[in-house]
């Protein structure tokens, strides 16, 4: 899908750069609760509301805590270290080397 077309894709993406240009951090709970309530009002020059409905924005949310709350994601999170640049490092275990995957 492209992700100028998709409103998932645009929230996520306004979220992380809302946060970033203010120098934070962002948590998965963080923009989880922020995916329910968005910091800004605006995306684009449309409002949040009319682009994505608080009832589809709390799907989506449901869904990112699910995938959070999954046993096999916490696996995951324990191999894996979230950077404040927004990308994960992991460690390999054949070279002890880093590999980083970005977000957006």
């Amino acid at each position: 899908m492209d992700p100028v077309q998709s409103r998932e894709h645009i929230l996520l993406s306004n979220l992380f750069q809302t946060a970033w240009s203010q120098g934070k951090n962002m948590p998965l709970e963080e923009l989880i609760m922020q995916i329910q309530t968005p910091p800004f009002t605006k995306l684009g020059v449309m409002d949040v509301e009319t682009l994505f409905r608080e009832k589809d924005r709390g799907a989506l949310a449901m869904r990112m805590n699910n995938m959070l709350a999954s046993p096999s994601f916490q696996t995951w999170m324990k191999v894996n270290r979230w950077t404040s640049a927004g990308c994960c490092t992991s460690l390999t275990a054949s070279h002890g080397t880093a590999s980083s995957t970005w977000l957006i």
